[in-house]
């Protein structure tokens, strides 16, 4: 039987926070509104603190949360990115066991929702299966010339043939996708748009390095050379790096355009009329681990394309909470607060098309509007009681 909670905050589609939030539930949430609800039900109270729909982490790397508290961020993206290669490799059980902690601590504050970017086979089969994931995941292929490229190809080719575990999702609802026009091959580009037309999400313009990267120039070069990885382009050498990224991107449905710290307002603007099913995803505090001064907050703030928010990983990043997220970006104090809340939420919900009805609700007890109520709050499903 369907009844009416009613709450004492709740945040509406347009980010903004508003009083006397009600929402009719049986099994799910049907229905939901602000002030009086409609007649006829049963009316549970949910107590006071505010109630968030369920945020939306729109890139994470699961897969490196065994890495936390490194201080690798002091030598830049391309020392991080060399510390991560040197790494001993750690037991498969352990890189579980710490993906469920970081994860489990991002469900305790809210997140329900994430996209998820791993370049192992075995993590994606096994995170699939994970108690309480629920998300879409990419499978990264990273390697910008042979045998790296070919040896990604293959192990995608293997992992798209197989199907997972009776009675749970099908292996064919994985994407594959690039790192970066500097980490993935032409070879896999093309692989990649073949088997994925519908949702790819790229590591874009992380530093000006990129920018140069097809004329033989710049610190993204100079680390590709150092580690064997740079493959020649003269076709492309007098291109920009927005033409690259169109040819290469024009006929995918959306693109998840991840970082941008080093996108100027004329990107933008060629992202906003040629690449227009594009999405920003923000990974803030990542990009002050790695030492990133980002200069284009009002670029990003006035772009009409959707605003998402990330957490790259907890190598990077404190930890996967997207409200965490939220709460430092909000301390930056460049980006609209309500424009956030919705990047985190009903943004998210309509570019990555999940189903409202399946959203779930939390109540943060001891909360207000003020950011500051938040930073020791807890989720509570509101369902959970009823």
């Amino acid at each position: 039987m369907a009844y009416v909670i009613k709450g004492q905050w709740g945040l509406n589609a347009e980010g903004i926070f508003q009083e006397d939030p009600w929402f009719i539930a049986d099994s799910e949430i049907k229905d939901r509104g602000f002030g009086n609800p409609p007649s006829g039900f049963k009316v549970r109270d949910a107590g006071e603190g505010v109630i968030l729909p369920g945020l939306v982490n729109a890139h994470a790397h699961m897969e490196l949360s065994h890495l936390k508290n490194n201080d690798s961020g002091k030598k830049g993206v391309h020392g991080f990115a060399l510390d991560l290669m040197r790494e001993p490799v750690k037991p498969f059980s352990t890189i579980l066991k710490h993906a469920q902690m970081e994860m489990e601590y991002a469900c305790s504050r809210g997140t329900f929702f994430f996209c998820d970017i791993s370049n192992n086979p075995e993590f994606i089969l096994s995170l699939n299966q994970m108690k309480g994931f629920s998300g879409i995941q990419f499978y990264e292929l990273l390697g910008f010339c042979s045998p790296a490229d070919q040896n990604r190809i293959a192990m995608a080719n293997s992992l798209m043939s197989m199907r997972s575990n009776p009675g749970s999702r099908l292996i064919d609802q994985i994407y594959v996708t690039p790192h970066s026009l500097y980490g993935s091959s032409p070879d896999i580009m093309l692989y990649v748009l073949s088997k994925n037309s519908k949702l790819a999400s790229i590591h874009a313009l992380e530093d000006t390095g990129e920018i140069d990267l097809f004329s033989g120039k710049g610190n993204t070069y100079e680390f590709l050379k150092s580690i064997q990885q740079y493959y020649p382009h003269p076709e492309l050498a007098n291109e920009n790096f927005f033409s690259c990224l169109e040819k290469t991107f024009r006929d995918i449905k959306k693109l998840l355009l991840v970082h941008l710290v080093s996108a100027d307002d004329r990107f933008f603007q060629q992202i906003e009329s040629r690449l227009s099913q594009s999405a920003m995803v923000l990974c803030h505090r990542s990009n002050v681990f790695l030492g990133y001064q980002r200069t284009n907050w009002k670029n990003m703030a006035n772009s009409t394309l959707p605003l998402l928010i990330g957490t790259d990983s907890a190598a990077s990043s404190p930890d996967l909470s997207t409200l965490d997220e939220i709460i430092s970006l909000i301390g930056e104090d460049q980006i609209p607060a309500s424009r956030l809340w919705q990047g985190a939420t009903y943004a998210a919900y309509d570019y990555l098309e999940i189903h409202q009805n399946k959203i779930p609700f939390y109540r943060f007890p001891g909360t207000t509007p003020d950011i500051s109520t938040f930073r020791n709050a807890s989720a509570e499903n509101i369902l959970k009681n009823f």
